[in-house]
Order: C-alpha cells, then structure tokens, then sequence
C-alpha cells in the first residue's frame, strides 16, 4: 500500500513537473512572438505611416490622391494599433509593472471595446507584490476565460471579480450568455480549460466552472495566498488541484 502511494505521489510530481515545462516553453514562445511582432512589425509599420505622410504631403496638389493616401494612412495606423495590442497580449510586459488589478483592467477594456460588449471589473484588497506565478496564472484565466465570452456564449455582458480573503485570492469570471452543458459539448477536453486546470496546478489552485444551457457561464479560480506585501500573510490550506465542473 505505502509502495502504491509513494508511486502514486511520484506520478503527481513528474506531471506537475511536465506541466511547468509546459507552460514555461509556452511563455517562452509567447514571449518570443511578442517581440517579434513589437521590434519588426510594428516598427516597419511605423516606418511606413511615416512615409504615407511624406508623400501625402509630396502630392498635396490632388485633393483626390490626399483623400486616397489618408486613407491608406488611417489603416496603416489601425493595423500598427492592432499590431500592438496582440504584441502586448502575447506577452503582458506591463503586468509586472502595473500590477495585476490594472493588466486585467486593461484586457476588460480592450475586449469591451473591441467586442462591444460591457465587462464590468471589481477588484477588492487585491495585495500589491504578489508572486510572478500567480500573478501570470491569474492574468491568463481572465484572458482565456472573456475570450471564451465573446466567441462562443453570445452574452450581453459580463464581470470579472478580483478578490483576496482569508489567505486566498478569488477570481470569478461570469457572463449572461447562452451557457451549455460542459459534459454533452465535451468542455472537459477543451483546450482553454486544460490550461486552466494546468495553470492553477502549479500554484496549489482549483478552478470550477458553472454552466448550464440558457443560464451563462461562472469560472471560479481559488489560489492560495503566499506572502503578499499586504493584506493577509497567512498561508492557507491549498485546495486541490483539479478542474471541476458544475
């Protein structure tokens, strides 16, 4: 029996191992593609707004070449606009400058704006210094989980909690959309969600989601709280490490 534990307990580490390196050579790769797009293509874009204005300028003679040259201007920069912003979703710099309450607040906007959909964020006792791990972890379900939101649920809107109490820290991502049943639609093997699950693996987490057909969708992240720089200090007792769904 203990021989079957110990073998057991073995298997737990070489998976959440396999799952760390995983993620890392994920990250990696965001982080590569991040820079690709920053350093070459969003810098011969600018390149190119700036010679469209040289020659617009050139050729100021025609109304109708301006009219035509503005244009090619105005999607030019719509596009380095766009550039950008996958830049920065690949590989949130910013999050370990601003801190997690403002990358979130940043994603909520975007896709708000993008999708036109409202996402209202609530951020209570959210602790400064929080470690790199969870930090990441926590940005990229918010970002998988409104992805979710506005390609497949149809929802009107929806909201993003950020919460920190009694040595744990909470986010709860929700929408009023079609929902589904995540055992009939075969959620259990999506993509989304195995990263989810893998995510909150490697901090000690859990993630549960809620959905039901007509009644939207509720993803829950619970990780345990290690020495913030304030709020609550203690450690709490990790929950177990899965993926469930309600």
């Amino acid at each position: 029996m203990q021989r079957t534990l110990n073998h057991m307990d073995r298997t737990e580490d070489l998976l959440r191992d396999l799952g760390r390196r995983l993620i890392e050579a994920h990250e990696s790769e965001r982080r590569r593609l991040s820079g690709e797009l920053h350093d070459n293509l969003g810098q011969r874009l600018a390149l190119l707004s700036a010679e469209l204005v040289i020659l617009r300028d050139t050729l100021g003679s025609s109304p109708l070449v301006v009219d035509q040259l503005d244009k090619l201007l105005a999607h030019t920069v719509d596009l380095g606009t766009e550039v950008h912003r996958l830049s920065h979703d690949l590989h949130p710099a910013w999050l370990e400058h601003t801190g997690l309450p403002d990358s979130v607040r940043r994603v909520c906007t975007d896709l708000s704006r993008a999708c036109r959909i409202p996402i209202h964020l609530e951020c209570v006792d959210v602790p400064t210094g929080l470690s790199n791990d969870i930090a990441l972890c926590l940005y990229r379900i918010v970002q998988e989980a409104l992805h979710n939101v506005v390609k497949h649920s149809a929802a009107a809107s929806a909201s993003v909690r950020l919460e920190a109490h009694s040595g744990e820290i909470v986010l709860t991502v929700i929408d009023d959309g079609r929902g589904f049943d995540p055992v009939v639609e075969g959620a259990m093997n999506g993509v989304g969600l195995i990263s989810m699950r893998e995510r909150t693996r490697q901090v000690d987490g859990s993630v549960v989601l809620t959905s039901q057909p007509g009644r939207g969708t509720r993803v829950q992240v619970r990780l345990p709280l290690v020495g913030s720089s304030t709020g609550d200090r203690r450690q709490a007792t990790p929950p177990k490490s899965a993926l469930e769904f309600v």
